[in-house]
């Protein structure tokens, strides 16, 4: 069986199309199936990360970073560069992407499957995964054909098997005092949330570790303040990013694909939504109990942060509750599950 997955990264679009697509990647070689990416010339791509997890890239090199998204350009190139292959199956993770582009390549390819959060545009697709936690499961139907098959919820999320494996050593916060504390905000942070977080809260006597991904930005003005500290520790691209949320009491973080990271080892969040597509199910996440958002990046001020803060570290037991909460909705082998599927269905 032969996969192609069509999806982009840069510092606008962020890195977390490509990583979960990278984590379905690995579950589809795991069963045995051949897997190859095909990616738009960016000014920061994932090109060397993807070939570096072992997958061939096929890069589009008339489209760049800052160019208006031609959909006919891009299907066309899409088709040549990967015309040499029978694709079993066609992976979409795009938000430009919609049933014009699909359309062109139906002729070309047996099974088209659409990885999706928005649900604005119509598809031409045989599946469509959206991972988020939605109430309306019937959002995909005047969208999609009659006959594509659903994978809805968390209950899918594609998460890297860190998450999984750690679960083994898991336990339900029972926290008495809040010591250790995350920060993280995903691969580039454009709003630089890391450093409004880290001001917030720094030289309080927390034990504060601050995650960044190799595309951050700012690393002088965060490494400045966090030496100014001598609880506060730094890392650049952590290999294992569990093992950090196996150690915190509390994280602050982003609204992306890192909330089901953080709900799947049962760690409690302060959420800031840094993207439209964040904001439906994180604020569908908080009013039933798993998160605690504070709102859109666009309106946080440091006093936010802080505040919500300290309401929640005064709150010890709504912490263990939304752990044990966390826990039980999210147990991320949703990768594993989808991959076996597509095997039985392609």
């Amino acid at each position: 069986m032969n996969v192609v997955i069509r999806t982009d990264a840069s510092y606008e679009i962020g890195f977390g199309h490509v990583m979960r697509c990278l984590t379905l990647a690995e579950s589809l070689r795991n069963l045995g199936v051949t897997v190859s990416f095909v990616i738009k010339k960016q000014l920061y791509d994932l090109k060397d990360h993807i070939e570096n997890s072992g997958f061939d890239v096929y890069r589009l090199t008339r489209a760049v970073e800052g160019c208006p998204f031609d959909y006919e350009e891009d299907a066309i190139e899409t088709i040549n560069v990967i015309s040499n292959c029978k694709v079993d199956l066609l992976i979409v993770d795009h938000y430009m992407i919609d049933i014009k582009w699909q359309s062109i390549l139906r002729f070309y390819i047996h099974k088209i499957m659409v990885i999706d959060d928005l649900a604005n545009r119509k598809h031409d697709c045989d599946f469509i995964l959206d991972q988020n936690y939605i109430s309306d499961i019937n959002r995909y139907d005047s969208l999609t054909p009659s006959h594509s098959i659903k994978f809805l919820g968390g209950e899918f999320a594609l998460l890297r098997k860190e998450f999984s494996q750690c679960r083994s050593s898991l336990y339900i916060r029972k926290i008495n005092k809040v010591n250790n504390v995350l920060i993280q905000f995903g691969g580039s942070d454009p709003q630089n949330l890391t450093l409004l977080s880290l001001q917030s809260l720094i030289n309080n006597g927390f034990h504060i570790n601050v995650v960044v991904g190799s595309a951050y930005m700012y690393l002088d003005d965060i490494q400045s303040l966090v030496n100014s500290d001598k609880n506060t520790m730094l890392y650049v691209q952590p290999n294992n990013i569990a093992k950090q949320m196996l150690v915190a009491d509390i994280t602050i973080g982003a609204g992306g694909i890192s909330t089901w990271e953080r709900m799947c080892v049962g760690l409690p969040s302060i959420v800031i939504t840094t993207a439209e597509n964040q904001i439906s199910f994180n604020n569908e996440l908080h009013r039933d109990g798993y998160i605690n958002l504070i709102g859109e990046s666009s309106n946080i001020k440091k006093r936010h942060i802080y505040e919500s803060f300290k309401s929640l570290i005064d709150n010890t037991e709504l912490l263990y509750k939304q752990s044990k909460k966390c826990l039980g909705l999210i147990d991320g082998l949703g990768s594993d599950k989808i991959a076996k599927i597509l095997i039985d269905i392609v």
